[in-house]
């Protein structure tokens, strides 16, 4: 083997100063290989023109959104990726290329190098693609996943919550989802989740029709549920009784993994004793609070790198989560939603913490809701 090759893939094993600089070395690396061994790759060429034909079937079959919504999103993040030279003086490929190789890469589980050869582009490139296109998104994240703060909004979703269950006030439903990625070089122990595999977490707030009305993501994979709420700028404003954020009648749906509160309802624990009531609450609080479970699958039935984020740059990563939520609920907008349900191999334990039932507000509350449904019924 030439001795530039050998050198060159040395490289791999070099330790690098962070995570964050890790996957554009190996991007880089594995670029100056191919001009090493000169000979040319073989790539699908002018594969965007085929992508041009393509009928409206084959398009969301390939890239799971549909032209109408590709176009939507395009026009919203377009001039942020739009630039006379690209990075280190490249001649710059348009804002619809570059969104189609990162869509692509979202919606796949393929490699840099295979994602380069389909487009015709360098490895390198496919990874500063990546960056800019997420970065474009997640600037426009706080105009797409929006928190309903006016009284019309709220009615709508406390509405569209009743007719699941006759469950009344809920504003939103909360969980946290794993999202399993490469063990990282920094404190990878502190990304073991409890199912014995590296992750970081995304906590997010739905509708009934699993709009996200907030994310979270970014904690490591071993810290409860109920911690990443605290951290959450969301937790904290639950925890400080913030009436413009959950109004005194309303509450969320959160399972045993979270304590109980005047705005976070969850089910009573069932010990083997609990009376018919509570057992016909607990009922009904789960199935309207599987919302957020649907909405987590159909976020990874979609965007299939949320089952494996395949990079060891753990801050690019919550970027990456975050901008799949952003396509997603663009994708609920346009009604742009026929997508299987991802369900994970290994499904996620509820986390039983003992939080004491909570406040006794939040008992009170928990129990004029349980006796309401029954009476319903």
């Amino acid at each position: 083997m030439n001795s530039k090759v050998i050198a060159l893939s040395a490289a791999f094993f070099v330790s690098v100063d962070s995570d964050e600089e890790e996957d554009t070395v190996v991007a880089r690396q594995l670029s100056k290989i191919m001009r090493v061994k000169k000979r040319k790759r073989t790539c699908i060429e002018n594969y965007i023109e085929v992508v041009e034909i393509y009928n409206l079937q084959d398009f969301r079959c390939h890239f799971r959104l549909t032209k109408t919504t590709f176009e939507i999103v395009l026009n919203k993040i377009g001039i942020k990726l739009k630039s006379e030279t690209y990075m280190r003086g490249r001649p710059a490929n348009d804002a619809k290329k570059q969104f189609l190789v990162v869509l692509w890469m979202l919606v796949n589980q393929e490699c840099y190098r295979t994602v380069a050869d389909r487009f015709d582009i360098t490895v390198s490139m496919a990874w500063e693609y990546l960056q800019k296109t997420v970065s474009a998104l997640v600037s426009i994240a706080s105009v797409v996943i929006t928190w309903p703060l006016t009284n019309h909004k709220r009615q709508q979703i406390v509405e569209q919550f009743s007719k699941r269950q006759g469950v009344t006030g809920v504003l939103g439903a909360i969980d946290g989802t794993h999202i399993p990625i490469v063990a990282p070089s920094a404190m990878p122990n502190s990304y073991v989740n409890r199912n014995k595999y590296h992750s970081i977490i995304l906590q997010a707030v739905c509708t009934a029709n699993y709009r996200f009305t907030d994310v979270y993501a970014g904690c490591p994979g071993s810290i409860y549920d109920a911690r990443v709420l605290r951290l959450s700028p969301l937790g904290k404003k639950l925890m400080s009784y913030n009436h413009d954020i959950v109004l005194e009648h309303h509450h969320l749906l959160g399972d045993s993994a979270y304590p109980n509160m005047k705005n976070l309802i969850t089910p009573y624990k069932d010990n083997g004793q609990i009376s018919r009531i509570q057992r016909h609450f607990n009922y009904k609080h789960s199935a309207s609070r599987v919302a957020i479970e649907q909405a987590f699958g159909l976020l990874k039935g979609r965007f299939r790198t949320l089952r494996y984020v395949n990079m060891y740059n753990t801050k690019i990563i919550p970027k990456v989560i975050i901008s799949c939520c952003v396509l997603h609920n663009m994708c609920i907008d346009m009604n742009d939603v026929d997508v299987e349900l991802y369900q994970d191999e290994e499904s996620e334990q509820q986390q039983h913490q003992d939080n004491g039932n909570g406040c006794t507000d939040g008992r009170r509350k928990r129990d004029e809701l349980a006796m309401q449904l029954y009476r319903m019924d």
